[in-house]
C-alpha cells in the first residue's frame, strides 16, 4: 500500500522560496511598510544577520509542519493544498496579526503587509506540497 510521506526536498526548497517571497513582497510594499512603521531608512542601513537566520529557521519549521499536516490529513491535490493553506494563513497568521497590531495601536495596513507576507509563503507551500507529493511503499 502506498503511504503519503513528507517530501523533504520540497520542504527545503520551499524554505528558500519563502525568503524569495519576502524579498519580492517587501520590494513591492517596502515604501508603504517604512511609512507605516514611521522609521527612517537609516534605521535599517546595517541589518544584523539574526532576522534572516530566524526567518529561514522559521520557514523550515513552518514547511515541515505543513508537510506533516498534509501527510496526516491527507492533502492530495493542488486545490486542497490551496484551500487549506489559505484558511490556515487567514486564521493563524493574518487575523492574529491584525488583532495584535490593533492592540498595539499600529495601523491595520501594516498588519496586512506583514501578515500578507507570511500568508503568501504559506499558500505557496500549501500548493506546492499538495502538488509535489511523495509516497512510500509500505
Amino acid at each position: 500500500m502506498r503511504t503519503l510521506t513528507i517530501n523533504h526536498v520540497a520542504v527545503w526548497l520551499l524554505s528558500v522560496a519563502h525568503q524569495l517571497v519576502a524579498f519580492g513582497w517587501y520590494s513591492v510594499f517596502g515604501d508603504a511598510w517604512m511609512k507605516l512603521l514611521q522609521k527612517p531608512e537609516s534605521d535599517f542601513a546595517n541589518p544584523s544577520a539574526m532576522p534572516f537566520v530566524a526567518s529561514f529557521i522559521a520557514s523550515v519549521l513552518v514547511n515541515y509542519t505543513l508537510a506533516w499536516l498534509w501527510k496526516t490529513i491527507p492533502v492530495d491535490s493542488v486545490s486542497k493544498g490551496f484551500q487549506l493553506s489559505a484558511l490556515l494563513a487567514l486564521a493563524f497568521v493574518v487575523l492574529p496579526f491584525i488583532v495584535n497590531y490593533l492592540f498595539s495601536l499600529r495601523p491595520v495596513e501594516l498588519a496586512l503587509i506583514d501578515g500578507g507576507n507570511y500568508a503568501a509563503g504559506i499558500v505557496l507551500s500549501g500548493v506546492v506540497l499538495g502538488a509535489w507529493r511523495k509516497y512510500s511503499n509500505g
